[in-house]
């Protein structure tokens, strides 16, 4: 099939968007759909937004979805999602919620190759590194910009840039133009080969498109910053000391090498199992296993399936299982635990970075977290002994009034680079505290306060036998061991602190190891209490040893 020269308006192969997602949104099949390929993923997360916000058969009165090229030259790789959207009846809650949704397709849009839907990335084509490492944005026309600053597909920039090598080279491979089907397509738009080139068809890359669009509709992103965002950071330090300019440099560079879309991480299936699993490690742990219980249901079956949790602390005497019990459950969710150790931080630094004009400023650990992690966008921050938070003059708790406020925390500002603005709405905050005399208020306030009382002889018994489970499934010579601990072995843990029992679990296994044992005997635990404190004859941890 030849074809006629192609400019860059026509939509690329709108049939395959409709082929991909009507099947599992029929009720679209009387509006226009018209967006190319590339955009797939992102009209079929849209889609299941305004399927989850107005019924599974939305009432609408006009439904339209297309695309328009932007108005920056470096962007050819870019088209912005249009929508107009115009639901039957009118709630003024739900509409916003609509608004919401729009905006995020939209700006998801923004981020991806809409040929070939891979994620766009940001280059600075006159940086002499970033063509040393990528020689073929030096040779493509289009960047040709003042700037230099472009947005590129990369997988669709080098297939075009080798093709255009085999052109003026004269020797282009006969017989199996295997163009790719995303190169193909590029080069279509972008001109970069003749007319009378064979275009394949690309019902293929349909089909992988469709497969990946049912996958990534079900994977909810939040937009942390624009490509603006960091342009305008970069500008606003123009003029800055050489110091500031530098460090600012560093950091623009890392923020367009990175993904500013973050996957929020979702609730799996089997979410009430694991429930029932954790009542029976953490028998103490009852009421906020209730909590936790809860808040998945809200989200998994009659929300969108995000991991979200309201702030919550945990009040009790040290070493009663919290930190164990929050690890259990960042281990589960497969998400990022932040530790921040209230009782050490002189400021609010560590958590929310240092002012600028401080010569060795530095970002906070939420920004490190939100802009560079890989966990996602709801990672989860354990604000450890909260009430040990020095008083004075710099407040480390001072930055939690705004962030425990949802509303507020969409908009977060690092003090270090102030000028950005990130989506801190979705971080998931827990606290631990021995008492509440010493938090103020209006921090008390902003959490659901849980009071986790020392295990009786029962509960001690769970906790001791989860926390050899846990050595055997993590420690890399768990599975040398025995599955289970002896009954006289768990008799014996029982009568120790449980932050206690955790160490001289590893150590005893280090015993019966020496020994080339598989188990555990009483004299091992007996043998691992270095400090040779007396056994408690009972479950009073108020002690005066503790």
């Amino acid at each position: 099939m030849r074809l006629r020269p192609v400019v860059q308006t026509p939509s690329i192969s709108p049939e395959q968007v409709i082929n991909s997602v009507q099947p599992y949104f029929p009720w679209i099949a009387p509006w226009t759909i018209r967006v190319s390929v590339g955009l797939t993923s992102v009209v079929g997360s849209l889609l299941s937004e305004i399927q989850d916000i107005l019924g599974s058969k939305p009432e609408l009165d006009f439904f339209r979805i297309t695309e328009e090229p932007t108005t920056h030259a470096g962007d050819v790789y870019k088209r912005k999602l249009c929508v107009f959207l115009e639901p039957t009846i009118k709630i003024e809650e739900r509409n916003n919620a609509l608004f919401h949704a729009v905006g995020q397709a939209i700006s998801a849009s923004l981020s991806i190759c809409y040929i070939c839907g891979d994620d766009l990335q940001t280059k600075n084509v006159h940086d002499e590194d970033e063509i040393l490492l990528y020689p073929f944005l030096k040779r493509s026309d289009e960047f040709e910009l003042r700037s230099g600053i472009v947005c590129v597909c990369m997988s669709c920039a080098e297939k075009q840039w080798k093709k255009t090598q085999q052109l003026e080279r004269g020797k282009p491979k006969t017989g199996s133009v295997d163009k790719g089907k995303e190169q193909c397509l590029a080069e279509k738009v972008a001109g970069a080969v003749p007319a009378e080139l064979v275009v394949e068809e690309v019902s293929e890359l349909g089909e992988s498109i469709e497969a990946s669009a049912v996958a990534k509709s079900n994977d909810p992103t939040v937009l942390m910053y624009t490509e603006d965002d960091v342009n305008r950071l970069e500008l606003n330090y123009k003029n800055a000391s050489k110091e500031q300019k530098l460090r600012i440099n560093g950091m623009v560079k890392r923020l367009r090498e990175g993904n500013p879309n973050k996957k929020l991480v979702t609730i799996n299936d089997g979410w009430r199992e694991f429930c029932d699993d954790l009542s029976e490690k953490f028998p103490n742990f009852s009421e906020v296993v209730g909590f936790i219980r809860n808040q998945l249901a809200l989200s998994a079956e009659a929300g969108d399936s995000v991991l979200r949790f309201c702030p919550f602390l945990l009040l009790g005497p040290s070493g009663v299982g919290k930190t164990e019990f929050l690890l259990t459950v960042s281990d589960y969710f497969k998400t990022r635990l932040e530790i921040i150790d209230i009782a050490s931080a002189q400021s609010g630094a560590a958590l929310t970075g240092s002012e600028s004009f401080w010569g060795n400023t530095q970002t906070g650990a939420l920004f490190a977290a939100l802009v560079f992690g890989d966990e996602g966008g709801n990672p989860i921050f354990l604000l450890d002994e909260i009430d040990k938070a020095r008083s004075g003059d710099y407040k480390p708790l001072a930055a939690l009034h705004p962030l425990l406020e949802s509303r507020q925390a969409k908009r977060f500002h690092d003090l270090s680079i102030a000028e950005l603005t990130l989506d801190a709405s979705n971080v998931i905050w827990i606290a631990t505290a021995n008492s509440l005399e010493a938090i103020e208020k209006s921090i008390v306030d902003r959490f659901v306060v849980f009071t986790i009382e020392s295990p009786n002889k029962e509960q001690m018994r769970a906790i001791v036998a989860n926390q050899y489970a846990r050595f055997i499934e993590k420690h890399p010579s768990g599975g040398f061991f025995e599955e289970k601990a002896r009954p006289e072995v768990l008799a014996e843990l029982c009568k120790y602190h449980p932050r206690k029992v955790r160490k001289m679990i590893e150590q005893s296994f280090g015993l019966a190891a020496y020994d080339k044992r598989r188990y555990l005997t009483v004299q091992d635990i007996l043998a691992s209490d270095n400090v040779k404190e007396k056994p408690q004859h009972g479950i009073g941890f108020m002690s005066n040893n503790f």
